[in-house]
């Protein structure tokens, strides 16, 4: 008979709720917790409470809100599921240790139990909004390990990895995961990393490794990666003294993909550089003066920087 009342007291609050009578749907929900304190249904009520006031705005009420359901709530999965809630809010609101503590006291459960990973990923997140890449990495690492997760979830946390190893200066580990990944997620996943990773190459003068990374960038069937993949590949020939390739690679940019727009103007400026280093400072000149006219305030910059040099 209590099992009766409770579902039909529930059923009044849950249309109270849905028909927008939020003042009845407060006082409704009042009385349940009062006369119904060890119910089931509570967490559903608290649900639907914190609802109402994630609507209203009001994040510090619904913070209250389930904080006090863990007082008398301490254990178990409905417990988890109002801490991973209680950790996102504090997130909203900045306080990033707050949320860190909910979350360990999830993830300190076993790794059979669903909510630990949610709890990993979400840490991972949290240290990696931070730009704590070490800390992002070891909590990422232990969300793949974790009991059945979701293919789209595990897509999204081994590009976050491979970030975070390239802002470690871990590119050994970067390559592998990129490499790993390429085939199970496919080149689209792969391309835009394979481009970050190149830059990383590119910038400690691995020159060799940089342009393997952008080939495979550029096998993306995403033409603005591709596009931006053979600038770079040319740009490695051109430090390499290849000029020849890196004019052959910028045409093919130039003429096959025109739908890339900020990448052939990238192409332009690079082709204007190598013209500038074949001698060729007229062909330079004429492609520069069109770049300073560029919408791009950073092609426009650097193609009147170049244009200087040339006078």
């Amino acid at each position: 008979e209590k099992t009766i009342r409770e579902n039909a007291a529930y059923g009044i609050i849950l249309s109270l709720f849905q028909q927008g009578d939020y003042p009845n749907f407060l006082k409704a929900t009042t009385i349940f917790l009062r006369r119904f304190p060890t119910s089931s249904l509570n967490l559903d009520v608290i649900q639907l409470l914190s609802e109402y006031y994630e609507r209203q705005g009001n994040i510090d009420r619904e913070i209250d809100l389930l904080e006090g359901y863990l007082k008398n709530h301490k254990l178990g999965h409905q417990a988890d599921t109002v801490r991973l809630k209680l950790a996102r809010l504090f997130e909203k609101k900045g306080l990033y240790d707050s949320a860190l503590v909910q979350l360990r006291l999830v993830s300190g459960r076993t790794h059979q139990n669903p909510f630990s990973s949610v709890a990993e990923k979400e840490m991972g997140d949290l240290y990696f909004k931070q730009q704590l890449y070490n800390q992002a990495i070891i909590h990422y690492q232990r969300y793949l390990a974790s009991w059945k997760i979701p293919q789209e979830m595990a897509r999204y946390v081994r590009h976050r990895l491979v970030i975070s190893f390239i802002r470690t200066n871990r590119l050994k580990n970067a390559k592998l995961e990129i490499d790993s990944g390429s085939k199970t997620y496919g080149l689209d996943w792969a391309g835009p990393l394979y481009l970050e990773i190149g830059d990383a190459y590119q910038s400690r003068k691995l020159y060799r490794s940089a342009l393997m990374a952008f080939k495979n960038a550029a096998q993306s069937s995403d033409n603005r990666i591709k596009c931006q993949a053979l600038v770079s590949e040319a740009v490695i020939y051109r430090k390499t003294r290849k000029y020849d390739k890196s004019l052959k690679t910028l045409l093919v940019v130039r003429y096959s993909y025109p739908e890339c727009r900020h990448s052939s103007e990238r192409a332009l400026l690079e082709l204007a550089v190598v013209f500038g280093k074949k001698g060729r400072k007229d062909d330079a000149r004429q492609l520069l003066s069109v770049l300073v006219k560029s919408h791009d305030k950073k092609i426009k910059r650097l193609a009147q920087k170049a244009l200087n040099r040339l006078h």
